[in-house]
């Protein structure tokens, strides 16, 4: 997926409009679109770059290929949803909303 600035995204429980990246061109501060409150409600988009004809490892150390970055998604997408003590802990944040096809990743 494709993610940049005003970009709208929407999801099973609003729609998000984007607005500055966070961290390279996968993470990025979105704002709630309808927002029946005063407040607006912000909230951070997680995106895994899309597969490439020749993924390989990372010549560069610390650098993270494609694959291995849909991987970390996949895993934290487990570990937010999953059966732990992660999705119930009252001092850690919660999985608001998926967006997009979570099949592709």
């Amino acid at each position: 997926m494709s993610l940049r600035p005003n970009r709208v995204l929407k999801g099973a429980k609003g729609a998000y409009r984007l607005l500055e990246p966070l961290r390279s061109n996968t993470v990025f501060k979105a704002q709630s679109v309808h927002v029946s409150d005063a407040e607006p409600r912000f909230f951070m988009i997680k995106s895994a770059p899309p597969p490439t004809p020749q993924e390989s490892i990372p010549k560069i150390p610390g650098q993270r290929s494609p694959a291995m970055e849909r991987m970390a998604l996949v895993r934290e997408y487990e570990i937010y949803e999953g059966p732990g003590p992660v999705k119930t802990h009252p001092f850690i944040r919660k999985l608001h909303d998926v967006v997009g096809q979570w099949d592709m990743v």
